[in-house]
């Protein structure tokens, strides 16, 4: 895409890419989920699913970033 949709696209995906990368710090503690979600974490089963579900959002969105990059992935972001 050429001009101004496709710079709306590339725009656009950066934004979804940046919101879905963000949660990926809540991989690191369950002090940061404590952080982001102000909920207590305390149960290891619950961290460790909040855990994963950060992991999985920091995928969604690093792939989003890299996708708004390469035209041909662009369609797979959206």
């Amino acid at each position: 895409m050429d001009g101004l949709i496709g710079n709306l696209v590339v725009i656009l995906i950066l934004l979804g890419g940046l919101i879905n990368f963000v949660p990926l710090i809540g991989v690191l503690s369950a002090k940061r989920l404590h952080a982001a979600y102000d909920l207590d974490f305390s149960e290891a089963n619950l961290q460790i699913l909040m855990r994963h579900r950060a992991l999985l959002f920091g995928i969604l969105g690093g792939f989003m970033l890299y996708a708004a990059f390469i035209p041909e992935l662009q369609l797979i972001a959206c």
